[in-house]
């Protein structure tokens, strides 16, 4: 096959997939986090006339750059546009790493770039959601290569900047970014010493790209001190608070692996392979998110012929994406979102060791390149018509399903969040009680616990020594109405309560309450 053929065939595909995602975006949003915070917190502070402070809510003390953005669209009752702001992220990331590799091995090869990101099934995911994943992909990537620029065109302070301010925009858009931050200011005088030997300048390189990074980043630090004494509030608060009970887990991620999911030790070890093999959707002990294969099959021929600069460069986009798949593996439990950004160098890596694999043994080697890559592709072809399947964008799209129907059939709770908005007044405020947080669709104000839902109302109900005492205690919290899970919340109080206390409860919503409106397991009490 002709060089221009498979540059018309590669072009069309990008064509394909994006245009497929498009498609895939224009649907009502009901992605969890987006329901939490990230169109929620939006929407509460234009009902609110701007922004006020949300307690309660602890992901309103996250970032929020990517979130700014949703504002507009929201504004004029617009929350399908936010998908297509979320998704341009990945295709200006699509651009980068085509703009880095058509300079280093050829056009052809930078458009396999593009068309390997925009087809990876964890990119395709993020594509139709109103997360903001994507902006910290695109950020953290851009102040990688243009880090690489600065070196190659002799530290031209332009790049720099650049590359300072983007990392800013990252540490802006999510927590995640501190770690694409650190490895990001250290690389500076790495590189700077290693090219020219100056140490001193070096250092003084490193603290002004410091600086200026935490400088874009300073007005979410400088708000979350003001409101909490946290910098980086709701993390590592009993360093900075320090009445703050420290009330993180002990267990190492080895631990936690084993006591959830039943994992072996072996299992555990080999994460770093199976996030390539073994990824699913909305399952935790498969990391919530699928990555492809060919980026792991192909990095070993990265390294192949390669010696001066580009060998630099290869060298160090592997080490970025180990470190920060190490920092996240030994911090949290694993999920695909949180190591993102080393996608962005692993897809570059990728596209290396194909143009390496495939010149490696004349015509044979040709064969098993492009028939690994096609096999390869098509698993996102697979994952693409599955989305298709699961979230049947046409029907919505041709006025087949109205939005109410789109979003009844995909939420459980919408129903009542429908009932709410149309019969509860204007000043009514609802304690949500195991409902997942997602308060988007509800148009009345709303409080919950974070963390642990449920905690407030057990704390009242174990304080108290009759029914009037647990409705004074949610009168001062100005609560007019409870929303439930009822299994979750039922299953939470006779487990956290003695008996005359859970007894007491049901007493208190028999004498006041009043049932207004049940659906799939979710209740509707107004205080009387």
């Amino acid at each position: 096959m002709s060089q221009k053929n498979i540059h018309i065939i590669i072009v069309v595909s990008i064509f394909l997939f994006t245009s497929s995602i498009m498609i895939l975006a224009y649907t009502p949003p009901t992605s969890r986090d987006a329901l939490i915070h990230h169109l929620a917190i939006p929407k509460l502070w234009i009902n609110h006339g701007g922004f006020y402070d949300l307690p309660f809510m602890t992901h309103s003390y996250y970032p929020m750059n990517i979130d700014l953005l949703y504002i507009i669209p929201l504004m004029f009752k617009n929350d399908i546009i936010p998908k297509y702001i979320h998704l341009s992220f990945a295709l200006l990331t699509a651009y980068i790493i085509y703009w880095y590799l058509k300079k280093r091995v050829s056009k052809t090869y930078a458009l396999l770039g593009i068309l390997i990101f925009l087809s990876t099934p964890i990119i395709i995911k993020l594509s139709t959601t109103v997360y903001v994943d994507l902006g910290l992909l695109f950020f953290s990537g851009l102040s990688l290569l243009t880090l690489f620029r600065w070196q190659e065109e002799n530290f031209k302070i332009k790049w720099f900047i650049i590359s300072a301010i983007s990392c800013g925009l990252a540490l802006g858009t999510k927590y995640n970014g501190l770690i694409a931050f650190l490895l990001l200011t250290l690389a500076v005088p790495y590189f700077y010493v290693r090219r020219t030997g100056d140490s001193l300048k070096a250092i003084r390189y490193g603290l002004f790209f410091l600086v200026i990074s935490l400088a874009i980043f300073s007005p979410w630090i400088i708000k979350n001190y003001i409101l909490t004494g946290n910098p980086i509030y709701p993390f590592y608060d009993s360093i900075f608070n320090k009445t703050t009970v420290n009330s993180g887990s002990n267990l190492s991620v080895f631990q936690i692996r084993r006591f959830l999911y039943g994992e072996s030790w072996w299992e555990i070890i080999l994460i770093p392979l199976r996030i390539f093999f073994a990824g699913k959707d909305g399952t935790p002990k498969q990391f919530d998110g699928v990555l492809n294969p060919i980026l792991l099959i192909f990095l070993p021929f990265s390294f192949l012929n390669k010696g001066g600069r580009k060998g630099e460069d290869v060298r160090y986009l592997l080490l970025f994406a180990l470190l920060y798949f190490l920092m996240v593996f030994f911090k949290t439990d694993m999920r695909i979102r949180y190591i993102l950004p080393m996608v962005t160098p692993l897809v570059i890596l990728a596209v290396y060791g194909i143009k390496n694999a495939y010149h490696l043994y004349g015509r044979i080697s040709k064969i098993w390149c492009v028939s690994v890559c096609g096999f390869l592709l098509a698993l996102n072809i697979s994952y693409l018509y599955q989305q298709f399947k699961i979230n049947q964008p046409l029907s919505y799209i041709l006025g087949r399903v109205s939005r109410d129907q789109y979003l009844t059939k995909r939420l459980g709770n919408y129903e009542v969040f429908k009932f709410i908005n149309k019969n509860l007044p204007k000043d009514a405020k609802i304690m949500f009680l195991f409902m997942g947080n997602r308060g988007y669709y509800c148009d009345r104000e709303y409080v919950y616990d974070t963390y642990y839902s449920g905690m407030t109302l057990k704390d009242i109900i174990q304080g108290s020594k009759g029914i009037h005492q647990i409705k004074q205690a949610l009168k001062e919290m100005k609560i007019t109405h409870l929303l439930m899970n009822n299994g979750l919340t039922w299953e939470f109080l006779h487990n956290n309560l003695e008996r005359d206390k859970e007894n007491l409860f049901r007493d208190f919503l028999r004498h006041n309450a009043k049932l207004l409106f049940t659906c799939h397991g979710y209740s509707l009490y107004e205080l009387v």
